[in-house]
């Protein structure tokens, strides 16, 4: 299942182990300034490193459980999603065996919680866990293209698009894109509020709140 490849000015494909690396990299460069990642590392002089051992952990346990590991062809873009149905633990909870990682085990335990709660009882839907653009190619419409191509996918299956805004600037992408947010707020203790947003399919059928 390729979800961007609908989008002719953004292909994406599948990442296979090789190409992990540099799909690591593309996330730790997008998420180097996001309040979701300071607050779960927050030393700042260690927050690298930990952010791509922690994203690291997640692209391998989202490949290694049949999730979608995508990337543009030069790295620039990448995402990952759990496809519609899937019942599997939270990627999240792979991160928990890395001994650097291990001192923020209630961290990262409390945003898996949170995150499942409300997740749970919506409809199908593809769920992107990590979105993003290297920043040097941030603001060139990457992230408006590949936002089409989700939009082409979910409305060919008939299922929902569901994820997480972790800072105002994805938030404002996701809005200006046509991804309203959905309910309130995911406050984080001590943290930032992550703001969940939800596409229905077009001829949808209710809001999964409303």
């Amino acid at each position: 299942m390729n979800v961007a490849e609908r989008e002719p000015g953004l292909p994406l494909g599948r990442a296979d182990g090789d190409e992990h690396p540099q799909l690591v990299a593309t996330l730790t460069g997008a998420f180097r300034d996001d309040p979701l990642f300071a607050w779960l590392f927050p030393d700042r002089a260690t927050r690298p490193h930990r952010s791509k051992e922690f994203l690291q952990a997640i692209v391998e346990s989202t490949a290694g459980h049949g999730g979608l590991v995508m990337t543009s062809p030069d790295y620039e873009c990448a995402y990952l999603a759990y496809p519609p149905g899937w019942h599997g633990e939270s990627a999240e909870d792979s991160a928990l065996d890395r001994p650097g990682l291990r001192d923020r085990a209630d961290a990262v335990g409390t945003l898996t919680r949170l995150l499942g709660q409300h997740r749970r009882g919506l409809p199908p839907h593809l769920y992107c866990t990590y979105i993003g653009t290297r920043p040097e190619a941030q603001g060139q419409g990457r992230g408006r293209a590949l936002m089409a191509g989700f939009a082409a996918w979910c409305d060919a299956e008939a299922v929902g698009f569901y994820a997480e805004a972790t800072s105002p600037r994805s938030l404002a992408l996701y809005e200006r894109t046509g991804f309203p947010r959905l309910g309130d707020p995911i406050t984080l203790p001590n943290g930032p509020r992550l703001q969940p947003v939800w596409r229905s399919p077009r001829n949808p059928e209710p809001s999964p709140h409303q």
